[in-house]
């Protein structure tokens, strides 16, 4: 599970995930937020505990990347009715009172195993500036 952050600004940040990504990061996310309790539709999974916690701290830019990530893959792969409701669901389960002026300061950088660009290790929480630095390179190396 990983939470790809490549910019401070959740709008931003979902619109830099690649395109072939989008999808998958829209569902991961909803995994991860069945995963903390906000929803059962999904089963929970064991993996991302940081990145659980990191989500709870910070419910508004969540919310937010995950509407942006939701409404981008609407409009342009096609999702049975089913999986549309679902992700939508799981989204507005996402408690209001959370206020988006409310920046994000940190993320959880994680990545793949045979990574090897970084000197951080995975699930290791970061300065936002410096979780999207390195969120910017590995978007490179995956996409090599």
């Amino acid at each position: 599970m990983m939470l790809i952050v490549c910019d401070k600004n959740p709008v931003r940040a979902a619109e830099l995930v690649p395109d072939q990504l989008k999808f998958k990061q829209v569902l991961e996310l909803c995994q991860m937020l069945c995963s903390i309790g906000y929803s059962s539709i999904y089963k929970k999974i064991p993996q991302g505990k940081a990145i659980q916690e990191w989500i709870k701290r910070n419910p508004a830019w969540v919310k937010t990347y995950g509407a942006t990530l939701y409404y981008w893959c609407l409009g342009r792969i096609k999702m049975s009715e089913k999986t549309m409701s679902d992700v939508f669901q799981i989204l507005v389960s996402i408690p209001e009172s959370c206020d988006l002026n409310d920046e994000v300061q940190t993320a959880i950088f994680r990545y793949n195993k045979n990574y090897k660009g970084t000197s951080y290790a995975t699930d290791t929480e970061l300065p936002i500036k410096e979780a999207v630095e390195e969120y910017e390179k590995y978007m490179e190396w995956k996409n090599a």
